[in-house]
Formats: structure tokens, sequence, C-alpha cells
């Protein structure tokens, strides 16, 4: 057994077995410490029964002492380490993730309780989350992992894996979670199966979370037939205890793991496609994710154009065949001038316009073998259509005379031009889509 002793002036540790021994009882040694300050060390089970009996831990620095022994310091060493922040000892803070779907027979509950008593009784800051019980913020719980010194993920195998609420929010921690706090935190996984596959689920965590950078520990995997007997069995009561306490151990002493070849393949082979962004980036945009409605209206959005794209794909408007008085003679010819008086371009346009009540827009076509603009504006009663050297309206169309003469003729369309690349377009979808609306020339 050995420990440390605590240099408060310096911010360091020395080793207690440079020290001498004064005696040793049953609840802890003691040791003469430098200044003439006595040091002792206590285990977990002392610890907890202290707490138990005083109804409180000790907070701050200048608390840190043994009841009833005067100046007799108390140092909580190797199994309790207290880290001094400006007069107060650091806190530990340890997040628990429960991924099942939080029926009253999950033995993972009962687990996680127990866990969650032990650390409490430790003074260890703990925050629950039930991923179950709000599906539409799971994107924004890699924020929460700000500020942690470890976390327990904890889930049960009910026919195969480790369930989909814990899958999507590991997805969220490879999307949106700060890599560098993920790197320093560790992470204790807790499965608990009702079937067969609690081991591969155990797995199945650890190299998660060696994926995603951070330092996993060895957990918690075990088959539960019977839930009451196994809540009411006090050997794996203390199992849990103690893999608790060597939680919190590894927690302060910053264990390390050897290196795997997991972090070698995500360091030299594996290509994330996600978006490099900052902290404050991810976090932003899983904010976003979990906006019900920005989300919704960006469905909505994608729908639509998803539609319109569809529709062009699938050739849902065929032109009809041609009028027997047009076999072999195209309807309108391109003038070689721009003179708007009888141009067959202009009159087709104007004869086969179909006012929508509701629709207002204005279309400049670029003809670019011939340096022409044509230029459409469509009202609710009447189109205007001239020639004019001006780029600017609601959408901006560039093509060729061979291109506009077939959609003139009937034998193609707006939208079949523009998903063949013959027809280039700047502007609102939807408006261009009105094209082959209002103007009927098939």
């Amino acid at each position: 057994m050995h420990g440390k002793e605590y240099n408060k002036k310096q911010n360091r540790h020395y080793p207690v077995a440079v020290l001498p021994k004064l005696m040793v009882t049953k609840k802890a040694t003691w040791y003469l410490g430098k200044g003439g300050c006595f040091f002792c060390f206590l285990s977990f089970q002392m610890l907890r029964k202290y707490i138990k009996a005083e109804k409180t831990a000790p907070t701050t620095v200048s608390q840190v002492r043994c009841c009833k022994l005067g100046d007799f310091q108390l140092y909580l060493g190797q199994d309790y380490f207290a880290r001094d922040c400006g007069g107060e000892v650091c806190c530990t803070k340890v997040n628990i993730y429960y991924g099942g779907r939080g029926v009253i027979e999950d033995p993972t509950i009962y687990v996680l309780n127990k866990m969650t008593e032990v650390l409490k009784e430790l003074r260890v800051e703990v925050n629950r989350y039930n991923i179950y019980e709000d599906r539409s913020a799971i994107s924004t719980l890699p924020a929460t992992l700000k500020g942690v010194d470890g976390i327990i993920l904890g889930t049960t195998v009910e026919w195969f894996g480790i369930g989909g609420y814990m899958q999507q929010f590991l997805d969220m921690c490879w999307l949106y979670a700060d890599k560098q706090q993920i790197s320093r935190t560790y992470m204790l996984p807790v499965v608990m199966a009702t079937t067969y596959g609690e081991r591969d689920a155990e797995l199945s965590l650890v190299k998660a979370w060696e994926m995603l950078g951070g330092i996993p520990l060895t957990g918690l995997a075990a088959y539960v037939e019977n839930t009451d007997q196994f809540e009411k069995n006090d050997s794996y009561r203390m199992i849990i205890e103690k893999k608790t306490e060597s939680l919190y151990r590894s927690i302060n002493q910053k264990m390390m793991n050897l290196p795997t070849s997991n972090l070698a393949v995500k360091t030299n082979i594996l290509k994330t496609r996600t978006i490099e962004l900052t902290p404050q980036e991810s976090e932003q945009l899983s904010r976003f994710a979990s906006n019900e409605n920005y989300v919704r209206q960006q469905k909505e959005d994608i729908e639509e154009l998803s539609a319109m794209f569809k529709q062009m794909l699938s050739g849902g408007e065929e032109p009809a065949p041609e009028p027997e008085s047009r076999a072999g003679e195209p309807y309108a010819k391109l003038p070689d001038d721009d003179k708007e008086d009888h141009n067959p371009v202009i009159d087709a346009f104007m004869e086969h316009y179909r006012p929508d009540p509701t629709f207002n827009a204005s279309y400049a076509i670029i003809i670019s073998d011939r340096d022409q603009i044509l230029h459409l504006e469509a009202t609710t009663e009447k189109l205007k259509c001239f020639y004019t050297g001006s780029k600017e309206a609601d959408v901006i169309l560039r093509t060729t005379s061979k291109v506009l003469q077939d959609i003139l003729n009937g034998r193609t369309t707006f939208q079949k031009g523009f998903m063949a690349g013959e027809i280039s377009a700047k502007g609102n979808f939807k408006t261009l889509r009105m094209l082959d609306s209002i103007f009927s020339f098939a």
C-alpha cells in the first residue's frame, strides 16, 4: 500500500513511501509528513463509512481533516484523490447515458442506479440521461460531454446488438462531439442481456469509443435470466460497487491504456467524410438537427425538389405528337435580326401562353449562338415578350437556337432540356418548372 503527500503551495504530490510510518490501525495507516503534519491513507470502504456517518464529505482543502483529531490532516490517498483548485477540491464529473427502453424489468436500470449511489457517496457529480425520453434531442447530447471526466454507457441486449438509441447517440458523437474532449474522457460500458450477445455488445461499445478517440475501460457485462434474483445477490452488488470504484480510481489517477490497432487504423487508414467543424460549429449544427421545425422545413424543401426531379427523370410530361400540318416543317424559325414585328419566336410564345391567376414571374432566355436575350414577363392576365440587352429576371436561362426551336416545335420541354444539360438556369427551381405549365407547345 502506498499513497502520496499533497503539497498545497506547489500543487504537487510526493510519494508517501518516503515518509516515516507512525502506526497502522484497522481504519488507516498514519504517516509523519513534512512540516509536522500527519497524513493518513483511507480505503474506499472507510471513506464511504465516514461519509455516511458524517452525512457529508470534505469539499475544501481546509475541511480535509480527520474528525476530533485536531491538527491531524486527513489525506485521501491513492484510492480517493483530492485535487486542489483554488482552495476547492475539484469534483469529478461523470455522465451516465442509458440506451435501453426504460422497462421496469430492465436489469441495466438496477446496475446504473447502484453505480450512481456509489459515485454520489464518493462526492462525484453524476448526471444521467435516458436517451429514450427525448429522441428528437439525441443530436444535442454530445454537447453534454463538455467538462466531464468519465461516462458510463449502459444498454440492454434484448435481441441483437446495443440497440438503436445507443447507436444513434454514438453516431451523433461521431458527427457533432468535440473530439478533443472525448480524447480525455474515460468510458465504462455496462451491458446487461436477456438473451445471447452481452460480450459482443460490450466489445462494440469499447471499439466505438476507441474509434472516437476516447479511453475505454473494462466494463460490466452479464446475462440476467431473473431480475429479482440478480438484484438480491450480494456478490453481484459487490462486483458492481468494485467496478464503480475502479472507474473513479482510473479517472483520478489518469490511468492510460496501451495502444491498440483500432487507434492506428483510425489515425492512418480511416478517412472520415464528415465536415471539419470547430466544437462551436458542431454544437450549433447539432441544435439545428434537433430543431423539429427547421428539420421539417428542410424535409419539405427536399421533398419538393425530389418530386420535381423524379417527374423530370420519369418523363411524366411526354410531348404530344406533332400535328400533321407541321410535319416536315418547323413551327418557327429564329430570325436573323431582333425585329419584333411578326417575329415567329415571339408569336409562338404569345400564342401558346396560358396565364395562371396566381403566378407572376420574369424570364431572361439567353440565346448563346445568336447573342440575343429574349425577355418574358408572365402576369396573371397577359404576357410581354421582347428582345433586350438586360439579363435581370427571376430566372435566367442559357441555351442555343436549336434547343429553343425544338421547344417551340413541341419536340422537348424546358425541364427535359435542363435535365439533359442543353439548358442552364439560374434562379428558383419552382419558377423554372412553371415554364412548362404556362406555355403549352405540345
